[in-house]
């Protein structure tokens, strides 16, 4: 059935994640053309202990630095659950496997917990999360919109 679309995809698997993937799209005179993802592209972030926030802007910036592309994610997400700093690098390695793992890192939602009389927001284990990449066709910016996912209780 891909071969009869004018877009293609290929399917990732990294343990027990797996991530559809653009690979063909139309251009503007609505030819089928290859596509090279933005997040395949290799990236290296230094060693340092800063906060996810922190990571993620290394990426995104890396990805900038390679495409002209203004590139944002994650605000809400980072915002809303800040964390402690935490250790972080990538050498030279698709930027996607980067942001899974920062992704990974992140508590999946706030447990609030009672105690001296008041709830105090506790992480939950890391993880739960999925990501959404757009890119606006004819512009030059993309946003990663990553969410929890829903907790199924």
């Amino acid at each position: 059935m891909n071969r009869q679309l004018p877009f293609a995809y290929r399917i990732d698997r990294d343990g027990d994640t797996f991530t559809l993937v653009a690979t063909r799209t139309r251009d503007e005179q609505g030819r089928s053309v290859d596509l090279a993802p933005i997040l395949d592209r290799r990236i290296s972030i230094p060693l340092g202990t800063r906060r996810f926030f922190e990571h993620v802007n290394l990426l995104t910036h890396a990805l900038e630095e390679q495409t002209g592309f203004h590139i944002g994610c994650c605000t809400g997400v980072a915002d809303n659950q800040p964390g402690p700093p935490f250790e972080f690098r990538a050498d030279n390695e698709p930027a996607r496997s980067a942001l899974l793992r920062l992704v990974r890192s992140r508590p999946a939602r706030n447990h609030l917990v009672r105690s001296e009389g008041a709830y105090h927001p506790v992480p939950s284990e890391p993880g739960g999360y999925h990501w959404l990449m757009r890119c606006e066709p004819g512009e030059s910016w993309c946003f990663i919109n990553l969410s929890p996912i829903p907790d199924r209780r």
